[in-house]
């Protein structure tokens, strides 16, 4: 059986890198017309608009990646059936299910792949390039000074700070919560303090508590200090900066926001439905894989392209119209935030176990 998982694998990975690459062009020349005034209206060179639209790429890519495995399982159980070899397995007493778990695999070495993208190169890429349409396309400028509430941003060494109050006409701060990320992904160490100030080209802390930790995430210090510098590698300048949202953040970061939200008595229920959506969404990968299979299994000898295309956007779009409710049910508080998240992975993972028993009859 070895032989023969092997050849669906590769009669499964062409279309998957086709489709792949092929819905996240189409997306990304939607994405350029969607957002064409940046050309018209601000003019930039080249090369920054370039660079704009192609920092976007590993996020579309993600986002396409489920449609584009269950394209992919379609093309190739389609171009099986083109060659009467699905008619010939069957006649040998091969069953789906005997089909089904080589591209299973490969649908959970894909889901891998996808969570990989969002914890690592996708919140990078999405904070260059916002950066690059506000400064360096909008040419927007540091906003004027007022004191502000409730800052909550990531430095340029991705770590997260909560800021009660900034007042800039002080440079001062007040109700601090800084967490320290090591790579962005394991908790190094936590700052907590009642104020800070910046004198002298650098920030004293007062009154607070410095917290280190080991990779697990235990405590290993916790030292309390009524005065201390801190080197931090932001200036008051940057307490301007804009909101960072859940899809710039990975896995580790946006539990740690949670945590915090948690701890002051906030409403967190949008975030903790984007963190489910963070494991979720990626293993709807498997599961639309899972559900092909069927379908791809039924389809005729002249069936082709225009069946495979048609089916992908029906799933598609109903997918992603039940990601959007349980997402907006979820943040209202209606339906718990893990049934928001999963409930079309658990929707669809049970069409497609059913409908693998139905056609193994």
């Amino acid at each position: 059986m070895k032989i023969f998982s092997k050849y669906i694998i590769n009669e499964f990975l062409a279309p998957l890198f086709l489709s792949l690459i092929s819905f996240a062009v189409i997306i990304l020349i939607v994405q350029i017309f969607n957002q064409i005034y940046l050309i018209t209206d601000y003019k930039p060179s080249l090369w920054i608009i370039t660079k704009y639209f192609l920092l976007q790429t590993p996020f579309l890519l993600l986002e396409t990646a489920p449609i584009a495995g269950l394209m992919a399982v379609l093309f190739a159980l389609s171009h099986l059936s083109k060659g009467s070899e699905l008619i010939a397995m069957r006649a040998n007493g091969i069953s789906i299910f005997l089909i089904a778990r080589p591209l299973i695999l490969m649908g959970l070495l894909f889901t891998g792949f996808c969570i990989f993208l969002n914890e690592t190169f996708v919140p990078q890429t999405l904070k260059l390039a916002d950066h690059i349409k506000r400064y360096e396309i909008e040419k927007k400028v540091t906003p004027l000074p007022s004191i502000r509430h409730n800052l909550y941003f990531r430095d340029t060494h991705d770590d997260l700070y909560h800021i009660g109050t900034f007042n800039p006409f002080t440079n001062t701060l007040s109700n601090i919560l800084i967490l320290g990320f090591k790579r962005g992904i394991t908790l190094n160490y936590r700052i907590d303090a009642q104020s800070a100030k910046y004198k002298n080209d650098q920030w004293i802390f007062y009154n607070g508590y410095f917290r280190t930790f080991k990779n697990n995430g235990s405590e290993i210090h916790a030292i309390p200090f009524y005065k201390k510098i801190v080197d931090l590698p932001e200036k008051p300048s940057n307490f301007f900066k804009k909101r960072v949202t859940s899809t710039e953040l990975n896995f580790t970061q946006l539990l740690a926001y949670i945590h915090q939200l948690q701890m002051r008595g906030s409403d967190y229920h949008k975030e903790l439905v984007e963190l489910y959506l963070k494991i979720s969404f990626p293993f709807s990968c498997t599961i639309l894989i899972l559900l092909g299979i069927p379908w791809g299994w039924n389809l005729g000898k002249y069936s082709g392209v225009t069946t495979s295309f048609g089916i992908c956007l029906l799933v598609g779009f109903t997918y992603v119209g039940l990601i959007q409710v349980g997402q907006a049910l979820g943040d209202s508080g209606i339906v718990t935030p893990f049934l928001a998240a999963w409930f079309p992975d658990l929707a669809f993972t049970g069409l497609g176990i059913w409908q693998l028993i139905e056609r193994n009859r």
